[in-house]
């Protein structure tokens, strides 16, 4: 099965966001206090997401994840990313190699030195596929980080300091 990356456009990122995991749609509550999922506040946040962003797309032409970076602070970048059930199933080793990738590319740009992931507490699956497949080391756990009271967990990938 082949891939395409591309940019998301706002049908894709709203695609996605109806047709986002489980796991992730939890995430999103946790993470905005929200008490119901609304695919298109979802959609919206995306969208409204700064910073490089790619979308993959299943041989079928259908979006499968959308993800991308944004700036928390000079230096150090936020990765993001929402996919399907289905997208992920069929083309999971895609995503890890072009997501692996993707996440090399941005540490090695000068303006970079901290790249970081944080998620809901609890997602196992979703922490070993941080550390096998994107080379992403536990930092800490982030008690009672979420806007729901959750517990969170960092990952972080950090440049190696250049001795002059």
């Amino acid at each position: 099965m082949s891939v395409t990356v591309t940019s998301p456009t706002v049908t894709d990122l709203a695609y996605l966001a109806r047709l986002m995991r489980p796991d992730e749609i939890e995430q999103y509550m946790a993470g905005t206090g929200a008490a119901e999922y609304d695919p298109d506040e979802a959609a919206r946040l995306f969208v409204a997401t700064p910073g490089p962003a790619f979308l993959i797309v299943g041989d079928d032409g259908l979006p499968a994840v959308a993800g991308g970076f944004f700036r928390v602070r000079p230096g150090v970048w936020e990765g993001w990313q929402a996919g399907t059930v289905d997208g992920w199933a069929k083309h999971w080793r895609a995503i890890s190699r072009i997501t692996r990738r993707l996440n090399d590319q941005m540490l090695a740009r000068p303006d970079v030195h901290r790249l970081q992931l944080i998620a809901l507490a609890g997602r196992d699956k979703t922490f070993e596929w941080y550390e096998r497949a994107l080379g992403y080391a536990h930092e800490a756990v982030l008690r009672r980080y979420c806007a729901n009271g959750s517990d969170a967990v960092m990952f972080v990938r950090i440049k190696p300091v250049q001795e002059d």
